[in-house]
């Protein structure tokens, strides 16, 4: 997949209209920050990105090298997600939940686990459960996850949460590693670390 259109998408829940008429392109090699206020529908947009739900009006088309339509029932093969509530299974170890993963996924440049411990900074202790971690050490799984995952839309929501400041610099520079094979779709509360290599910029209040 190498591009990413939206067009008129618009989302309700019930009467309520989460945002109306948003359109938009996306190649490989940009990036895309999603600005507004908490409840003003930027996780909503990523869930419609990520295929999880459907928009009411409007259309999302996921399109490959050779302009053909990636069927929306196949988007999540190229797709990487690290939000909130994405949950990890935190009573596996490190290996056992990298083994669950990849039976989904592969990783990029990551034979062991050790390899993958070694990419998102953290210490490789195959014997410690996943709910021993701290909260910045399971954040920089789930970011780790998405952005060495074999995919190439890449969404994350709130992508600095629980990082300290040795977290967020290590999160700046794996980014700028990853961004020129993927497509970044980035939702912040206006904090500069998370998005200040976008593109690309949208304001979801902008389509109310």
């Amino acid at each position: 997949m190498n591009s990413l259109r939206l067009d008129q998408v618009s989302k309700r829940y019930k009467k309520h209209w989460i945002f109306r008429n948003l359109s938009l392109k996306l190649q490989l090699g940009e990036s895309l920050y999603v600005s507004g206020p908490n409840g003003s529908g930027k996780s909503t947009l990523l869930k419609l990105l990520s295929g999880w739900i459907s928009p009411n009006e409007g259309k999302i088309e996921y399109i490959d090298q050779n302009q053909r339509i990636v069927d929306v029932q196949q988007v999540f093969n190229h797709i990487a997600i690290c939000t909130p509530y994405f949950e990890l299974i935190e009573e596996f170890n490190l290996d056992e939940f990298l083994s669950f993963h990849r039976n989904f996924k592969t990783l990029n440049g990551v034979e062991t686990t050790s390899d993958f411990a070694n990419k998102i900074e953290i210490e490789y202790n195959p014997n410690k459960p996943i709910k021993s971690y701290s909260s910045g050490m399971k954040q920089r799984i789930k970011l780790g996850l998405a952005l060495y995952s074999n995919a190439k839309l890449v969404l994350l929501d709130e992508p600095t949460s629980n990082l300290d400041k040795n977290g967020i610099e290590w999160y700046k520079n794996s980014v700028l590693n990853q961004q020129e094979e993927r497509m970044i779709v980035v939702c912040s509360n206006n904090i500069e670390a998370e998005h200040f290599f976008c593109t690309k910029k949208i304001d979801i209040t902008d389509f109310k």
